[in-house]
């Protein structure tokens, strides 16, 4: 394995003694389920290995973090507004000298319309968020004209969601990368393309996103 990897692996099991980064479950297959299922974004096709990434709702770090351990020449902000869970990425990227990694700590619906951030980012992932419209609202207003949204779902909710129309948010779906990880289950990561620029009033307040009516 990545000997960054190796060492973000032994940082999360340390910090899991004193903060509840994962399950245990979780945490006993962490570079099996997490970091394989991470760099799956490598095998799709077209992803971007450099420019700038902003991975949505970080958590711990992943994708954002694995993904600046694998490719250095990518640029990553990993944003997340739990500020126990942005002081341990910052841990980890100090630890690691990661000079390819930044963290923000925020919420998206609110960022994403600060010009600093807004239509800056080539590629914006988010894994392990919430329902597709809610993560794809999102999403899109940090993302480029001709940039990539990657979204990693289960199969159940691909099938769910995918012939949906997303052209309100300005995306659309472009391709399923399907994969399989070990003894876990099959998965799908769905590659939306921005065509053009993002309303102004998108996204919208969480309160209107999550109570539309």
């Amino acid at each position: 394995m990545n000997p960054f990897l190796s060492k973000y692996a032994e940082l999360i099991r340390k910090a899991q003694q004193t903060q509840n980064l994962m399950s245990a479950g979780d945490l006993d297959r962490l570079e099996s389920r997490h970091f394989e299922d991470c760099l799956q974004l490598l095998a799709v096709d077209g992803f971007a290995q450099q420019g700038r990434l902003l991975d949505i709702g970080s958590g711990s770090g992943m994708p954002g973090l694995v993904l600046a351990c694998a490719c250095p020449p990518l640029l990553v902000t990993c944003l997340e507004s739990e500020k126990r869970k942005t002081e341990f990425i910052q841990h980890v990227i100090d630890e690691l000298h990661l000079k390819n990694a930044q963290v923000l700590r925020g919420r998206a619906e609110e960022l994403a319309h600060d010009q600093k951030y807004r239509e800056v980012f080539d590629v914006v992932t988010l894994r392990a968020c919430a329902l597709w419209p809610i993560s794809l609202e999102l999403g899109t207003a940090f993302l480029k004209t001709r940039g990539r949204l990657y979204l990693f779902a289960s199969l159940n909710q691909f099938d769910q969601s995918a012939t949906g129309d997303w052209t309100r948010f300005s995306l659309k779906l472009v391709q399923a990368h399907r994969y399989a990880l070990n003894e876990i289950g099959h998965f799908v990561i769905a590659v939306f393309e921005k065509f053009q620029s993002t309303p102004n009033d998108c996204p919208r307040s969480w309160k209107k996103i999550k109570n539309p009516g």
